[in-house]
């Protein structure tokens, strides 16, 4: 199975968009799993469902012209989308309203330590693009544990780098992006 699917992310690559289709059955309740973590930081009565999210995530995905190298590459990729989606949607309804909390997520593994875990997807989302220019890889790594859900050492073979270097890379973003956070 895993070189069914190399195969056919690397014929997606090489243009074949009809080859996501292929892979659709197989990843399909991956994707719902990833869906699931991002819209449960979200709140309750969010218009966006998972269905919803994971199908938009398939129409941007088939849409793009993507060089996808691996299984992971694609399931950071997908969930890097659904972030997007959201942030994108958590900005049409506050400006439809004017704020009132309806981008606020929840992060109680990523903050633990503050009494208020409660914050506003667009901010967050502004400030990793902010990390990222500056420190690219500090950015790439807190995205893909806290919006992508990989773990340590998931992160730690596909960005190549040492299980440590992880760890050190997240307490850095985690306490930069903390400590601009509008409370």
């Amino acid at each position: 199975m895993m070189q069914d699917f190399t195969e056919v992310l690397s014929s997606y690559s090489r243009g074949n968009k009809s080859a996501l289709d292929k892979l659709v059955p197989t990843v399909y309740k991956e994707l719902r799993k990833i869906a699931y973590k991002h819209m449960k930081s979200e709140r309750q009565e969010h218009t966006l469902q998972a269905t919803a999210l994971v199908n938009e995530a398939y129409m941007k995905l088939a849409d793009a012209e993507l060089n996808l190298e691996n299984r992971k590459h694609f399931f950071a990729l997908a969930s890097n989308i659904m972030r997007r989606i959201l942030v994108d949607h958590a900005r049409s309804r506050k400006s439809e309203k004017r704020g009132g909390g309806q981008g606020l997520v929840e992060l109680e593994e990523w903050h633990a330590e503050s009494v208020d875990s409660n914050f506003d997807i667009v901010e967050i989302d502004s400030l990793l693009k902010k990390l990222s220019e500056f420190d690219e890889r500090a950015g790439k790594i807190f995205e893909l544990s806290v919006f992508g859900g990989l773990k340590r050492l998931e992160i730690a073979e596909l960005e190549g780098i040492s299980v440590a270097t992880v760890d050190r890379e997240l307490r850095t973003s985690r306490a930069w992006i903390t400590s601009r956070l509008k409370h």
